[in-house]
């Protein structure tokens, strides 16, 4: 008889995504990377045409010290991004075909560019690459070259944690990533205007863009990645999936700390600080949220893959056990069916013993007959 195959284990949805095999498929994530260096460049072209007075090269500045600082610490985080890139670019050369795997590599991919265009970005911004502006009403220096960084930079972050992160439809994520930018390229332009009204109505207009950005941001916790999911340990618990609290902390994380870089451009705008203590300020936030979105990555990542080594053995105890089971149930099926070929043989015997005995009663007269007569003869 033929063994029992095991049966196919009851996968949860969540489960047949993360396990299943898909195509590589790049060209959404290559077309918005090659957009944001392309873009990246045009802005800094567009400094050129602005008409507002620019600072003196040679004028002494300690925020280009901070800028130098600070593009070593985004090197620190550039090479943290780098390594998992290269082994995940390994790993995918052996499974090319494991959707986790794809994950990695986009999340690693958008992160990594981000962070090497700011790295190149103050790096440049140490070396006095860019021409710094002069606000024509409280006298501060207004790098432009941060502004554009930031115009372009935002965005991108906006489509790796809406896109990316948590599985958002792109319709939904470009008017937030257009959204962004536009409030962002809004205050460069108030810093270098002279009239009021435009200064001002630049100002508002951008506040209005980032608490409208902020809705779009906030609406992403609804799709797929932000919800509740509960996945099963090999030893059969339940246990709610811990990347959901990484995503939603990162999510709320670019909200707020995104606002209060507006508390920061406000008090240089109406000349409560000076410039120096403005560029420090931007410097430290930018490298803390730098930093911060990189721990957030790695953490998910890992996090993304023990989940996934969780599915693959409680799938693997689930096999085994279906097949144990299937084994032990062949085995027994076995059992009975060779004890009924047994009683079967039994009753033939008996039947066969009833037959004969009961064929020999009925031919013992006549023989006992013939003997008589032979005995009387």
């Amino acid at each position: 008889m033929k063994l029992l195959q095991p049966v196919e284990p009851s996968y949860t949805p969540e489960q047949k995504a993360a396990l299943k095999k898909t195509p590589l498929n790049l060209w959404e994530l290559g077309a918005f990377i090659a957009c944001y260096a392309a873009t990246w460049l045009l802005n800094l072209s567009t400094l050129a045409l602005y008409t507002a007075d620019t600072v003196d090269p040679k004028t002494e500045r300690r925020e280009l010290y901070y800028f130098h600082i600070n593009a070593w610490v985004l090197a620190t985080v550039w090479i943290l991004e780098a390594i998992p890139f290269g082994f995940t670019l390994m790993n995918i050369r052996r499974n090319p075909e494991h959707a986790h795997l794809h994950f990695k590599l986009k999340v690693s991919a958008v992160q990594l560019t981000i962070v090497t265009m700011i790295f190149t970005s103050y790096t440049l911004l140490a070396c006095d690459a860019f021409p710094v502006f002069i606000d024509p009403v409280t006298g501060r220096r207004v790098y432009g070259a941060r502004f554009e960084e930031w115009t372009v930079a935002a965005p991108m972050y906006v489509y790796l944690v809406g896109r990316l992160l948590f599985n958002a439809p792109l319709a939904r994520v470009l008017p937030c990533m257009g959204l962004t930018a536009f409030y962002l390229q809004l205050g460069l332009w108030a810093a270098v205007s002279s009239s009021p009204l435009l200064r001002w109505g630049c100002v508002y207009v951008s506040y209005v863009g980032y608490f409208a950005s902020a809705v779009y941001l906030a609406s992403f916790r609804q799709y797929s990645g932000g919800n509740l999911t509960s996945v099963q340990t090999p030893d059969g618990k339940i246990r709610t999936d811990p990347n959901v609290y990484i995503k939603r902390f990162l999510l709320s994380f670019i909200i707020v700390y995104w606002g209060s870089y507006g508390f920061v451009f406000h008090a240089a705008h109406i000349n409560l600080i000076s410039s120096e203590y403005e560029q420090l300020a931007y410097t430290c936030m930018d490298s803390g949220a730098k930093m911060m979105t990189a721990v957030c990555l790695i953490s998910l990542r890992s996090a993304e893959w023990d989940l996934v080594l969780l599915e693959a053995r409680a799938a693997a105890e689930l096999a085994k056990n279906t097949a144990n089971f299937e084994y032990q149930l062949h085995m027994l099926k076995m059992e009975l069916e060779a004890a009924a070929a047994d009683q079967r043989r039994h009753a033939d015997i008996r039947t066969h013993t009833q037959a004969t005995t009961t064929r020999t009663a009925t031919e013992s007269p006549p023989v006992r007959q013939r003997q008589s007569v032979q005995a009387q003869e």
